[in-house]
């Protein structure tokens, strides 16, 4: 499986242990250069039996390695889905596929139910099943809610109980997360935000969002705006920004601060002439 996007890495990462299936992940971020996407389909795509890219931005973001690994698999008669790495589809990254649309399709879902450790077991279990040729039904996509706060182990909770359950009279201050990285666990960033909101007095609220683009998100955002107004807003959604003259974060009136999560490790960033 290969993907620009590490939740769902770390998601696959955990629903593949103790699998059937042996697994092997890549990030794309890596595979930039020709030489290493060449070496990648020798050495490792050839020998697979089922090959998964989900690629954000379409396929201009990684056009040679596409236009390579569906030649190479082609060739050889291996499953290989290519799937949008968000919601925009582009028809073209499908051409270069060789499993019929209807189950790119299915394993699509899967991601845009929320993805998370479930869904991606549910994933796995319905690529082995095509595998194996099993006629037994598989399970279906597991949907979270596009909205949410979130509580003890990442779990759901409807946002109005948990502002309940809040202190009162302690300034709020939500923390935006994007729910592909909770739904695989990646919360210690949102959890250590909150941690040091609370230990200044204040009352942090972590929320779990697709997108601030997403009309499910900004009604309830707004909702919540208007039932306990914020005296801050952390935001770790960098590329889900406004569009046009109105912009829901605008009705709390309150300074919004933007939180950039890092893709790369501590050493590599701390190394490199061009820092974070």
């Amino acid at each position: 499986v290969l993907s620009f996007t590490d939740s769902d890495l770390s998601a696959l990462a955990v629903a593949a242990g103790g699998g059937r299936l042996s697994v092997r992940l890549a990030p794309l971020r890596r595979l930039k250069h020709p030489l290493s996407v060449d070496f990648l389909i020798e050495k490792t795509a050839v020998q697979c039996r089922f090959v998964l890219v989900r690629c954000l931005g379409g396929l201009d973001y990684w056009r040679y390695g596409i236009e390579q690994l569906g030649a190479a698999c082609r060739e050889r008669g291996i499953p290989l889905a290519i799937l949008p790495g968000d919601e925009h589809d582009d028809p073209r990254l499908a051409e270069h596929g060789t499993v019929p649309a209807a189950f790119a399709a299915e394993l699509l879902a899967y991601f845009r139910a929320g993805g998370g450790a479930e869904n991606m077991r549910r994933l796995l279990g319905r690529i082995e099943g095509r595998l194996e040729s099993q006629s037994a039904p598989c399970l279906a996509p597991l949907p979270l809610p596009a909205f949410f706060a979130i509580g003890e182990g990442g779990e759901p909770l409807p946002w109005p109980d948990a502002i309940a359950a809040l202190p009162a009279g302690r300034p709020l201050v939500p923390i935006l997360l994007y729910r592909s990285g909770v739904a695989a666990g990646d919360t210690a960033m949102g959890e250590a935000i909150a941690a040091a909101l609370a230990r200044r007095d204040l009352a942090p609220l972590p929320l779990a969002l697709t997108s601030l683009k997403d009309p499910a998100v900004t009604t309830a955002l707004a909702a919540l705006i208007a039932a306990r107004k914020p005296a801050l807003i952390v935001t770790t959604t960098a590329f889900s920004a406004r569009e046009g003259a109105e912009f829901v974060l605008d009705g709390a009136d309150c300074p919004i601060l933007q939180a950039v999560p890092v893709g790369s490790p501590r050493e590599a960033w701390d190394a490199s002439p061009r820092g974070l």
